[in-house]
């Protein structure tokens, strides 16, 4: 378990954690910076990402992305794969239609990571 000097959040889940922050990235999909604490965002392949935690936690309570940008475009993000108790990574893909694709323009994406920090059941 990650063993690091957290805030309180209230939950009625035990130990609760939220981790959050942005990345922006180019027109081809290359992330140029990371604010989000805890976590390293990287792209591996067209419109594919992996979110890799700084550390291992017990549960993935939730993984929301939001994507910012100029014009409209219909980029809708998808988790495929999380080992976050494990490897510590999360595999997200920015879909459009059925087929990952990389942004068209500059833009932001915004993270928003819920994590369990404990293996007690509420």
């Amino acid at each position: 378990m990650a063993d690091l000097n957290l805030s309180p959040l209230q939950a009625y889940d035990k130990k609760v954690v939220h981790l959050a922050g942005s990345a922006t990235f180019n027109s081809s999909g290359v992330i140029l910076t990371n604010s989000t604490l805890g976590a390293t965002i990287a792209r591996t392949g067209a419109g594919t990402y992996t979110c890799t935690l700084s550390a291992a936690w017990p549960e993935l309570l939730s993984f929301q992305v939001m994507v910012m940008k100029a014009t409209a475009a219909d980029l809708q993000p998808q988790m495929v794969s999380q080992t976050v108790s494990t490897t510590k990574i999360i595999t997200f893909k920015l879909l459009a239609g059925a087929v990952a694709t990389d942004p068209s323009e500059a833009g932001t994406m915004f993270f928003s990571i819920v994590l369990k920090n404990s293996t007690i059941a509420p």
